[in-house]
């Protein structure tokens, strides 16, 4: 079978290859950088305790009302609204309550939450020195009722919660009621109905963590009893949200830290060989430089009586000697007046002169620079 001819690398090639050997240092050096720096921060990031987590959420209530008055010749609309603060007693048939209540969140939640409206009923003590409608001291009667049946619900990945609830109160029910107590005991008493939002939850995130209950502002409407005239009073009515934070410490996941601790310390290996190549290559890139100069200097010196070849001239039977020094091969060249043939090869630059059956080489080895700092 014929052998394959081997291609012959051109000059154009040798000089690409010799310049990307000169410059693959500094890509190494990049490279090492990069993986050093990166591999570092992906380290301490595995070895992160964790970070604090903070969560804005802001709750508003809102009540709005109607007082339906019974049969009578001194209004003429049925109910009396929210803007009308004073009330009297004798005509108020019932209420009318529109409870609003929100929770807005900064980040998605899942919320858990029940919630139900109670009434209650007190007959307390006047203040020593004031008058009946002054506010107790302390509690004669206390009742409460349950208006509605519990709510329990569940949200999942929302930012809102929205609770509105119409409830119709029988005023005068109350009012009797009171009434009663009162003739039935000779005491004198201040009564109030309070119809007040009775609501508990609970939210959690994977960013939260565990559950945490809400933070929850009672939201009530209140009205006095048994008197001739009352004013009602409304708690929980903001026109401005009011601010809760939850904070908590999350640790780092066990798994994730250790991924981001074997990455880290893989790139910075990978770094520090990258670093050792780049050095060894540096080196390399300097010792060729040193050699080359040395050349080049002996070949414009003397360029006058130095023939460039292309290979190794045959030697075949001749008695090559080695010398030392470039200057005994120019004794011998002064003495026979032949040529210094140069031709280089992978170990170095090699100067000869050849007479009939001596022959005389210099050589400059790339090893022998490779030993110097």
């Amino acid at each position: 079978m014929m052998k394959k001819k081997q291609k012959k690398v051109t000059k154009k090639e040798l000089n690409f290859l010799k310049k990307f050997t000169r410059t693959s240092y500094i890509v190494y050096a990049v490279v090492a950088a990069v993986l050093l720096v990166v591999g570092g921060f992906t380290t301490m990031a595995g070895f992160n305790p964790g970070h604090d987590y903070k969560m804005r959420y802001t709750d508003t209530g809102r009540i709005d009302y109607k007082v339906y008055l019974k049969e009578n010749s001194f209004f003429k609309d049925p109910y009396l609204s929210s803007r009308t603060k004073t009330f009297i007693t004798n005509l108020i048939d019932y209420l009318d309550l529109d409870f609003n209540y929100g929770l807005d969140f900064d980040d998605p939640v899942n919320i858990d939450y029940n919630y139900h409206f109670v009434a209650t009923v007190t007959a307390d003590k006047p203040r020593s020195g004031a008058g009946s409608t002054a506010g107790g001291n302390g509690e004669f009667l206390t009742r409460t009722y349950n208006l509605t049946d519990e709510v329990s619900s569940r949200q999942e990945n929302t930012r809102n919660l929205s609770i509105s609830e119409n409830l119709k109160i029988d005023y005068d029910e109350y009012n009797k009621f009171l009434s009663d107590f009162k003739t039935s005991t000779r005491v004198a008493a201040t009564g109030n109905l309070k119809i007040s939002l009775v609501f508990d939850g609970s939210i959690y995130s994977d960013a939260i963590g565990e559950p945490t209950t809400l933070e929850y502002e009672e939201v009530y409407f209140n009205i006095p009893l048994a008197e001739s005239s009352v004013e009602a009073t409304v708690t929980g009515n903001s026109s401005e949200p009011r601010e809760h934070f939850i904070t908590r410490h999350i640790d780092q996941n066990i798994v994730y830290s250790a991924i981001l601790r074997t990455v880290g310390i893989l790139m910075i290996i990978a770094g520090v060989l990258a670093a050792v190549v780049a050095v060894r290559d540096y080196r390399d890139v300097q010792s060729s430089k040193r050699f080359d100069n040395t050349v080049k200097h002996l070949l414009n010196t003397y360029d006058s009586v130095i023939v460039e070849v292309d290979k190794q001239p045959k030697l075949t039977g001749m008695n090559v000697l080695t010398v030392n020094d470039f200057d005994e091969l120019l004794d011998v060249y002064n003495s026979i007046h032949m040529p210094v043939s140069y031709y280089s090869d992978s170990i170095g630059a090699h100067f000869i002169v050849i007479s009939e059956h001596m022959a005389w080489r210099y050589s400059i080895l790339k090893r022998d620079f490779k030993k110097k700092k």
